[in-house]
């Protein structure tokens, strides 16, 4: 069996694979010109003005889809940061902390599944923990060496920390007492960080840094605020002076239109439907035929390579035996 398998010598040459690629595209070009007549004479002239209109108007739509889509994205992420940080102002303000303090507490979360949302609601709750505890002095409770703590966010993130050094009984029912039963799942990653090692790894800026740059963003965002009010309260005689009785009347032909095509269109439904489907199957068949137009070109491709591989190769010898031996 090897003799004969090993004395096979290769006979495929660059001059066949050329042989066969230009058969191949022969018969693609045939198929593409025919499946063209087909299409115009489906279409006809108007057809073809049509798709000659739509290709044109999809073409200046897309150009200025992508000369808009950096300005709208742009605006997007702006208004993001704005809001963000005046987010964080504002829960900074109600925790009696400083903004910097808050982003660096929710970049501890961030690095351990807690969003600065979820994050609020336990600096929350130990907040409010706190404050019965200032308003009863004799009530027991896991938070009392807090008492008269006014930043939240930095005693709650001490109270973190103490809470990893008591026992697992112990965390729980501190953690219950604080946060609620159903806070502990989402509290278990961070509350058994290394904070000192999390803190090396985050790195970034110092928390008064970052006081500086989200204090400025939130100001920002409340100038934008500002400056959307006094542009809505001025628009107000605008629009007064512009919208009338002749706005509302074609406002409302628009509408009634709307409603009749949209009422033709129910009553189509089984057509339009039927129409999709064929749509949707055609679709379909393109995919089929551009994947296997993929795989005869992948082919086409090893085969080519091969040829070049093989071609002026010795015949192929086991490792310590001359050709023909087993």
């Amino acid at each position: 069996m090897f003799k004969e398998v090993l004395q096979i010598t290769p006979k495929l040459t660059s001059g066949d694979l050329n042989n066969m690629e230009r058969s191949l595209q022969s018969r693609f070009t045939k198929v593409a010109k025919g499946f063209g007549k087909g299409l115009l004479g489906v279409l006809g002239g108007a057809g073809v003005v049509g798709l000659v209109g739509g290709a044109i108007g999809s073409a200046i739509s897309g150009i200025y889809d992508r000369l808009v889509a950096p300005l709208k994205e742009t605006q997007s992420a702006i208004e993001r940061t704005l809001k963000q940080a005046d987010d964080t102002a504002t829960n900074a303000r109600a925790f009696g902390s400083s903004t910097g303090d808050l982003a660096r507490l929710n970049a501890f979360g961030r690095a351990t599944g807690l969003d600065p949302g979820q994050l609020a609601v336990l600096v929350q709750k130990f907040q409010a923990s706190v404050a019965e505890a200032n308003a009863d002095p004799n009530k027991a409770t896991a938070v009392r060496q807090f008492a008269g703590e006014t930043n939240a966010v930095t005693g709650f993130f001490q109270f973190i920390q103490s809470l990893q050094k008591l026992g697992k009984n112990d965390q729980i029912v501190a953690q219950q007492e604080v946060f609620g039963e159903k806070q502990i799942l989402k509290l278990a990653d961070f509350l058994q960080s290394d904070f000192a090692k999390l803190s090396k790894e985050l790195g970034g800026p110092s928390s008064a840094d970052l006081t500086k740059s989200i204090d400025k963003l939130s100001a920002l965002n409340d100038l934008t605020d500002l400056k959307t009010a006094q542009r809505e309260l001025a628009d107000n005689t605008k629009k007064a002076a512009v919208i009338n009785t002749g706005v509302v009347e074609a406002n409302d032909r628009q509408a009634k239109f709307d409603l009749e095509k949209e009422n033709k269109r129910i009553a189509s439904y089984d057509s339009i439907a039927a129409m999709a489907l064929t749509a949707e199957k055609i679709n379909q068949k393109i995919d089929d035929a551009i994947i296997k137009l993929a795989d005869i070109a992948m082919k086409m491709g090893s085969l080519t390579a091969a040829a070049k591989g093989i071609q002026g190769a010795p015949v192929v010898r086991l490792p310590g035996r001359k050709a023909g031996e087993m």
